[in-house]
């Protein structure tokens, strides 16, 4: 933060020497005489009181209009039933239109269907969650790290391990020399200690890879629909066609070749009895997967540095074969305009980047179906 700060203003410097005339603004609290002690008062700069910001006042008018807009949106999370109000969940048909003019990532379906609002802050509004401190990874960054070593060290070992028998030893010897490398663009020491612990990581999933005999990898990272490789996947809902397109963590072929699998990858185990409807991406990955290889659809499975977890054959094959069916369940309302923040759980609402903007207070009362 230090680092950043001086470097702003460093770059303030600059453009104030620059600057024809400069204005330094100072806050003054009600009832006081004078302005916080400054240098720059001392420096030949003539204060001056400015007793608030002028400019174009919004009337008494759209005034209250916005705080009984406000106030019904609040009160909306504070009715345990969560009545429909079209102020806090309608949105026009365009903009529902130019939402779905492109592709849509499957993990932006999964957000609607977690929570409406949220699904379309991300998808339509393109908002973002406030970048951390570079000078350690956040969880996001910590992701991303560890999906990117794990794509480099399989595609270095592909071809190793479709071998049989597989030597193992020689595996696992070739992805720790890969990992080392991976410590050594650590930017700090606070980064340092984080790749380390992710290599870790990353060397327990490989492990268990390589003991696997039954799968062998095939691709990393892979994306489908837009301008990649595998074409997107279309979607009808409501006669309406929605064309998804995603990134597959990982994509295993059986080495007899007659099925292919989605490996997506999770910071920490998944619980399968709490596997929502909303849980897409691997049944779907999967059956991209398949049908871009002229493979059988195999069974999906989710990969965390502690284990791998899977559900069971005949429950993952009823998850693949109502994919369309929940995906227009998701979709529909959406489509219809209604984007009303109803978090199929309450939980949602602790790790929402965008919370607030829904105008959930922090005190409300959970939903009935929830509780």
């Amino acid at each position: 933060a230090a680092v950043h700060g001086a470097a702003d203003m460093v770059a303030f410097y600059l453009v104030a020497l620059a600057a024809p005339k400069r204005f330094f603004l100072a806050p003054r609290k009600l009832g006081e005489d004078t302005s916080p002690p400054s240098l720059l008062l001392g420096s030949g700069f003539a204060p001056r009181v400015v007793p608030r910001v002028t400019g174009a006042q919004a009337s008494t008018r759209t005034r209250a209009f916005r705080t009984e807009r406000e106030g019904r949106r609040e009160a909306f999370f504070l009715d345990r039933t969560r009545p429909y109000d079209p102020l806090v969940g309608s949105v026009e048909p365009k903009h529902i239109d130019e939402a779905f003019r492109d592709p849509m990532a499957v993990t932006a379906l999964e957000r609607y269907g977690t929570c409406a609002f949220r699904g379309f802050a991300a998808h339509a509004l393109k908002a973002r969650a406030s970048d951390e401190d570079e000078a350690i990874l956040d969880a996001r960054g910590e992701g991303n790290l560890l999906h990117g070593m794990l794509a480099r060290v399989f595609v270095a070992l592909r071809d190793a391990l479709r071998e049989r028998p597989r030597r193992r030893d020689a595996l696992r010897q070739r992805a720790a020399l890969l990992l080392e490398d991976e410590l050594a663009k650590a930017e700090n020491p606070l980064k340092a200690i984080q790749i380390e612990q992710i290599t870790l990581q990353v060397m327990g999933i490989v492990e268990r890879a390589v003991d696997d005999d039954t799968w062998d990898f095939v691709l990393a990272e892979h994306g489908f629909g837009r301008e990649e490789a595998w074409p997107g996947w279309p979607v009808m809902v409501d006669r309406r066609r929605v064309q998804l397109e995603g990134r597959i963590d990982r994509v295993d072929v059986s080495h007899d070749g007659t099925f292919a699998r989605a490996v997506d990858y999770k910071r920490t185990p998944v619980d399968l009895s709490r596997l929502e409807d909303t849980s897409l991406q691997v049944p779907l990955y999967t059956k991209v997967a398949a049908a871009a290889l002229g493979k059988q659809v195999g069974l999906g499975v989710y990969v965390a540095p502690q284990r791998d977890t899977a559900q069971k054959p005949e429950a993952f094959a009823e998850s693949v074969r109502t994919l369309e069916a929940r995906i227009g369940q998701i979709l529909l309302p959406i489509l219809a305009g209604d984007v009303t923040p109803r978090p199929k759980r309450e939980q949602t609402c602790l790790h929402c980047d965008f919370a607030g903007g829904c105008r959930r207070p922090s005190f409300a009362v959970p939903a009935d179906e929830n509780e």
